[in-house]
């Protein structure tokens, strides 16, 4: 009896013999615990996983390189290098990224205080407007945030990463820290320094976060196999088991 193949599992499989072996940079700061960090100089983490064996299936082979966030977008626009991780979709990012349709994470992105500050927040932003915030650079945080921020109506100062954040929000140089919730918690529990900081809710923005592609090196043919890689990850259960060893 003869059985006859899914049509995404036959697409995957002669992808893979098209592009065996075939070479994909992926930049990241490895600063964003833990979604992608290093040790020992190697690259770990819950989406630099997901990729390995997103590529796996395609027969493609990620390779890894360190770049801080706003270099590694500025290198997507130029062209100088294949894809980024975790990305944000937004329309200026849209005109020289493609991004791939099912996400390698889903991010929720919170404000955080120092204990005992008690910031006046709501929810909306507007109730924001007196305070000292602050983001890592280039980072996307909503579209009504990144609005107002642009036009004035936050006070937000960019900083190259998260502990440096976390670092003024303890020492009480800014009010209130906005980032990813676990990317956040798992710095505070690293430092040593969980029960200093306070997540305040409701969330500022939940949102999923893409692989996405140079357009400049157009290698959007690898977005459809992508996602079908992703599709055969959660239908056979591997990242539901990725993401239990990781959010604990």
């Amino acid at each position: 009896m003869m059985h006859r193949i899914p049509p995404a599992l036959l697409f995957l499989a002669i992808f893979a013999q098209a592009h065996t072996n075939r070479s994909i940079e992926f930049l990241s700061s490895f600063q964003y615990p833990p979604y992608e960090m290093e040790e020992g100089g190697i690259p770990r983490g819950l989406t630099i996983e997901t990729i390995d064996a997103a590529a796996a299936l395609m027969g493609i082979r990620p390779v890894y390189r360190k770049v801080p966030w706003t270099r590694a977008l500025r290198m997507m626009e130029e062209g100088s290098s294949d894809a980024v991780m975790g990305a944000n979709r937004t329309p200026e990012r849209e005109k020289f990224l493609d991004y791939t349709g099912v996400p390698v994470s889903h991010e929720t992105v919170s404000l955080f205080e120092a204990r005992g500050k008690a910031l006046c927040y709501d929810g909306n932003l507007e109730s924001l407007k007196p305070y000292r915030l602050a983001i890592v650079r280039g980072f996307s945080i909503s579209e009504g945030f990144d609005r107002a921020m642009r036009g004035g109506l936050l006070t937000v100062e960019e900083n190259n990463h998260a502990e440096m954040c976390l670092e003024k929000l303890i020492g009480g140089r800014i009010d209130g820290f906005v980032n990813d919730r676990l990317v956040t918690l798992t710095t505070l529990k690293k430092r040593g320094e969980a029960s200093a900081v306070v997540e305040r809710l409701p969330p500022i923005q939940i949102h999923p976060g893409y692989v996405a592609f140079s357009k400049k090196r157009r290698l959007g043919e690898l977005a459809p196999a992508w996602d079908d890689a992703m599709r055969r990850l959660i239908k056979d259960g591997s990242l539901d088991r990725l993401v239990a060893r990781y959010v604990r």
